[in-house]
């Protein structure tokens, strides 16, 4: 999965953002795994 940090608003096209909310790396939602895979260590993107 290919992501980038967006540098400006998407609506106005601002360059002047603040951070409002910020949620910790996560799997992506589609990557079911086996109670045997639990134990190690998922890849996962920024939101």
């Amino acid at each position: 999965v290919k992501s980038y940090k967006r540098t400006d608003c998407r609506l106005c096209g601002s360059t002047h953002l603040d951070l409002v909310l910020e949620f910790t790396p996560t799997p992506p939602a589609d990557s079911y795994i086996s109670e045997e895979q639990l134990g190690e260590e998922q890849p996962t993107i920024p939101l």
